[in-house]
Order: structure tokens, then C-alpha cells, then sequence
């Protein structure tokens, strides 16, 4: 046998693994919920209004290429780190 090849069998009982499409998927859906979490706290704190949540776009025909997708999503991450560094600012 060679030792290099570790062949593992699968069962039916292990779970299946996700895509990067599901992942990248999943991760901006997770985004958009934090984005509109932080909305609503950044409304409280120094806004005085009322927050509207935004809703996920869900159209799967319109899947834009990967990096586009990790491009966006990056961004995404980087507005909310600025919108908490706000929200910090504004408690001290």
C-alpha cells in the first residue's frame, strides 16, 4: 500500500460538505443580518430613528463570479467594522 494514498471511505451517515457557492452564499446572508443588527444599535445609540430592515436580494440566476462575490463581501465586513468602531466612539 502506498503510504502517501489515505483513502477514506465515505458513509452515508457523514454529512455532506458544503460548496463555496453555499458558503459564500451563506456568508453574505450572514453579512447582511449583522449589517442590519448594527443598523438598528447605531439607530439607538446616536441616530434617534427608526431603522428599516434591508431585505436579501434571492436571485439565483444572477450569481456574479466568485471573486466578485469575496470582493463584496470583504467590503461588506470592512463597513461594518467601521460602523462598530462608530458605535464604540459614541459610548466613550
Amino acid at each position: 500500500m502506498n503510504d502517501f494514498v489515505n483513502v477514506k471511505t465515505c458513509s452515508a451517515e457523514e454529512q455532506r460538505r458544503e460548496t463555496v457557492k453555499e458558503l459564500l452564499e451563506n456568508m453574505g446572508t450572514i453579512l447582511g443580518e449583522m449589517g442590519n443588527q448594527l443598523g438598528m444599535i447605531s439607530d439607538a445609540l446616536y441616530r434617534g430613528g427608526n431603522h428599516e430592515e434591508k431585505e436579501p436580494a434571492n436571485d439565483p440566476c444572477a450569481m456574479p463570479p466568485m471573486a466578485v462575490l469575496m470582493r463584496d463581501q470583504r467590503d461588506a465586513a470592512e463597513n461594518l467594522l467601521k460602523e462598530i468602531v462608530k458605535i464604540r466612539e459614541a459610548l466613550w
